[in-house]
């Protein structure tokens, strides 16, 4: 088995120069996602956490999601995704409950932040991503200015029992932290989807193997370019797209905020995205409607790139699924 933070480090020795992130037009490398991960890690470390620290992405889908996700996994720390559109006591219990040291949020969420952290002790330091023209939180910590002046953390031996936390979203009472085990976790997400999605005759175990498989993928012209749909603070859409990037594959993110079912269709022919990501029958539909809206005034889209669609969350109907097969060859 093998650890993310391990993987994406052996990924990033390999395909250096390669794209690996994508949001809004700006690409990141291979070499830049680790270096930045690593510096956010250090940052986190000179702000007095240890291993087992826990980490809260506040965080709309971006690049930099990925990024404080293998950031603490790098320092054996524990990443946890927080619902955004919590407010006040919800975001105070889920910080609490979590026992929360640092929080990484969009700016456009200062408001919120400066409303809860006061009352959290446990929290050593705020980092803001900037998304906004607006002042932030004058004890937050600006992302870009911190990266800037951290060195990289040095690369460390991790153990088999390294976590994060993923927090449900308390449908069945309040949001309760669901403990992954970073490597069995990593190794299996990728062997299902290398196997059972990509139909690879087997499935990588180990680094070497995992560095072998993306080599052997760009030998044949695949690079698997994936984009969630859904927001990254789900387990719909962080699980689902790392098997992707650890395969050597690119993760684009959407910049809108709101769903917009053709900026979705637009981004994937852009980009040559190869696997989407959707929560069932709620994205669908309204993407197949905008597909239909998109043929009735003319647009044409090269979705032959589209090889593999992604659903969990909610259910996606055979109808639905038929009828969106009749514009990919999925």
């Amino acid at each position: 088995m093998y650890h993310y933070a391990d993987a994406i480090e052996a990924l990033a020795d390999r395909f250096g120069d390669d794209h690996v992130l994508t949001h809004d037009g700006v690409h990141r490398t291979w070499r830049q996602f680790d270096d930045r991960a690593a510096r956010l890690g250090q940052a986190f470390t000179d702000a007095g956490l240890q291993p087992g620290s826990k980490i809260g992405l506040l965080l709309y889908n971006c690049s930099e999601y990925y990024e404080t996700f293998l950031a603490a996994l790098k320092v054996r720390m524990v990443p946890f995704n927080v619902n955004y559109r919590y407010v006040g006591a919800e975001l105070s219990y889920l910080l609490d409950n979590a026992d929360c040291e640092a929080l990484v949020y969009h700016r456009s969420m200062a408001g919120v932040v400066r409303e809860v952290l006061p009352s959290l002790p446990l929290v050593k330091i705020a980092i803001e991503v900037d998304d906004d023209d607006g002042a932030g939180w004058e004890r937050a910590q600006r992302y870009e200015a911190l990266l800037a002046a951290s060195v990289p953390a040095p690369r460390i031996a991790r153990r088999p029992d390294d976590y994060h936390l993923m927090y449900t979203g308390g449908t069945t009472g309040l949001p309760k932290g669901v403990i992954c085990h970073v490597e069995p976790w990593s190794t299996g997400l990728t062997a299902m989807f290398a196997t059972n999605v990509l139909g690879l005759p087997a499935a990588p175990m180990t680094v070497e193997q995992l560095v072998a498989t993306a080599q052997a993928l760009r030998a044949k012209g695949v690079v698997p370019v994936v984009m969630p749909a859904s927001p990254l603070m789900h387990t719909a859409g962080l699980a689902n797209s790392l098997p992707f990037q650890m395969l050597g594959g690119r993760c684009v993110t959407l910049p809108n905020r709101n769903f917009d079912p053709m900026e979705i269709w637009r981004t994937v022919a852009r980009e040559r995205v190869m696997c989407l990501i959707i929560v069932g029958d709620a994205f669908a539909r309204p993407m197949l409607t905008a597909l239909e809206e998109a043929k009735a005034r003319g647009e044409t889209l090269d979705l032959s790139c589209l090889k593999i669609v992604v659903s969990s969350g909610v259910i996606w109907s055979q109808g639905v699924k038929e009828q969106m097969l009749e514009w990919i060859d999925a």
